[in-house]
């Protein structure tokens, strides 16, 4: 019975199409859920929601792009002023004429 509802109010919605990409083999579907109504979205197909649910998941992934950006941005800033350390470090090690162990996030070593 909770079927056919759910059917019938989805058929009084006007449906928009989407499409959730995969980021892993095991991520099948989403959970999405608007004022407390939920749905599970199949992800790796295009699938139509209703339209209320399409902007929350349009909106998902803007937020994840702005972040993925601001995230890009910001190590390439991080890694621009780490190859100036390290050119500066191998600067003072060709003058002093030793070799220089420099650690990174204390796992990396690197030899200059």
């Amino acid at each position: 019975m909770a079927n056919k509802k759910q059917e019938i109010t989805l058929k009084n919605e006007e449906l928009v199409s989407v499409f959730i990409p995969r980021t892993s083999r095991n991520d099948t579907e989403r959970f999405i859920s608007v004022n407390g109504e939920s749905i599970l979205v199949q992800t790796g197909k295009t699938v139509e929601v209703p339209e209320y649910f399409a902007e929350v998941i349009m909106n998902s992934e803007k937020m994840a792009r702005i972040s993925a950006e601001y995230i890009d941005n910001n190590i390439s800033l991080k890694q621009i002023v780490a190859d100036s350390i390290i050119s500066q470090i191998r600067t003072f090690a060709n003058t002093v004429g030793s070799n220089v162990l420099i650690l990174f996030n204390r796992q990396t070593w690197k030899k200059i």
